[in-house]
């Protein structure tokens, strides 16, 4: 079992936070971005930026952070942490305690979701390590890749036929995608498509505008976001 070390990032680490989180052992995750810290720090939670270190290893994830009278702090690793293996998991939460006790931090809770891919032998390894099951808060449990640096015709070759007959259909249907700019007008419309989806289908909780609003300005001020819209 490897040993790991915890530490708040530096000043320099966290001016490249999301060059570090990308160079994570799985690549990173959004939720885990400078920008989202952004969004979140001081809405409700506290950004903290953690980094476990191992054998010259290191690993860069974010806390949200919130207080609650008499009980202390709660840390939320969001999408984390980012490890090689399901078997870092507990030397690494181990290396997170010891940290917030040497520290005074009075932290008594930690609650994790790395991106593990689950079996029946993942979550015995789970349970053994002392960890229980609590209800997702994130819905995104997959990601799908798709490389669009080749050619366009070669990028079309590498999609399922269903999705290639889906664009075709598109296509014969005078659809047209058009990229808009970042600002009030494109959140308002993409915010009122939203509330209309959840409206008829239920499928989850939406927040206030100036949520979204800024969730979607972080991002894309940074270069991070794009909107596109497709019309019939």
């Amino acid at each position: 079992m490897r040993e790991f070390t915890a530490r708040f990032a530096t000043a320099e680490e966290i001016e490249n936070w999301d060059k570090h989180v990308t160079a994570n052992p799985n690549g990173g995750n959004m939720l885990a971005s400078a920008a989202y810290a952004s969004v979140k720090n001081g809405n409700g939670w506290s950004a903290r930026f953690l980094v476990l270190e191992s054998a010259g290893t290191a690993s860069y994830n974010l806390v949200l952070e919130k207080k609650f009278p008499v009980l202390g702090r709660l840390w939320y690793l969001i999408k984390g942490p980012d490890l090689g293996a399901v078997e870092d998991l507990k030397p690494a939460l181990d290396a997170c305690a010891a940290f917030a006790r040497s520290r005074k931090l009075n932290v008594f809770t930690i609650k994790v979701e790395p991106d593990i891919v689950v079996s029946p032998e993942v979550g015995g390894q789970l349970a053994a390590a002392g960890l229980v099951k609590t209800p997702n808060i994130q819905s995104n449990d997959s990601t799908a890749l798709l490389d669009i640096g080749a050619p366009e015709n070669q990028v079309f070759r590498s999609i399922s036929s269903r999705a290639r007959n889906a664009i075709r259909r598109a296509e014969r249907e005078g659809c047209e995608a058009v990229q808009q700019e970042p600002g009030p007008d494109t959140y308002q419309a993409l915010y009122s498509l939203m509330a209309d989806t959840v409206n008829a289908k239920g499928s989850m909780p939406l927040r206030s505008f100036e949520y979204y609003a800024r969730f979607w300005d972080e991002f894309c001020t940074r270069g991070q976001g794009s909107f596109f819209f497709v019309y019939e």
